[in-house]
């Protein structure tokens, strides 16, 4: 069973060996509103360390080697969960993959997206994060935190940073990339 936040886990440390805290999960065709959500993660959250395929892939890599390493290297997973990733099969893999390999996958819920079928199933009776939402934000990255052992710093999640998502999704265009689409 997939598990966000339980009670009674012990998640307040990671383990040495991990290179990341944070594999973050998506579809490249929501791009611009996770690279939003990963820029207020680490203004609140400065020192976390994160794989993200963008910066984690090199031209010309073996990607499917390299996520699954980043994935093994790292202690959590952030998916971030919109109507694209849930039609992808690489975010099928990665979230399934993690899980396999104990991960905690952290569903986050960008803007509109509502749990359906494959997800629905696995995540239906998790706390998902709605990414619009700042007290649920700050919620997170409370527990992020501590998971991690990274300090917080000060302050609520940027309200207008998130307010941006809304602009945004609306008025972007899918990145076009040669490397994959997930």
């Amino acid at each position: 069973l997939f598990s966000a936040y339980s009670e009674g886990d012990n998640f307040s440390k990671i383990p040495e060996q991990m290179k990341y805290d944070v594999f973050i999960s998506y579809s490249r065709k929501d791009f611009d509103e996770v690279k939003q959500l990963l820029d207020s993660i680490k203004q609140r959250i400065p020192t976390l360390s994160y794989w993200f395929d963008l910066t984690g892939i090199e031209s010309g890599d073996e990607f499917e080697d390299k996520i699954i390493s980043a994935i093994d290297n790292s202690a959590y997973m952030i998916f971030a969960l919109s109507d694209n990733s849930i039609q992808s099969d690489w975010t099928k893999d990665e979230v399934t993959y993690a899980k396999n390999t104990d991960k905690k996958v952290i569903p986050i819920l960008l803007k509109g997206a509502k749990l359906k079928g494959w997800f629905l199933f696995k995540f239906g009776r998790i706390d998902c994060i709605d990414y619009t939402d700042y007290r649920q934000m700050d919620k997170f990255l409370e527990n992020l935190s501590n998971w991690t052992g990274k300090a917080l710093t000060s302050g609520e999640t940027n309200h207008n940073e998130i307010d941006k998502v809304e602009e945004i999704s609306t008025n972007s265009t899918p990145l076009q990339t040669s490397i994959h689409v997930k």
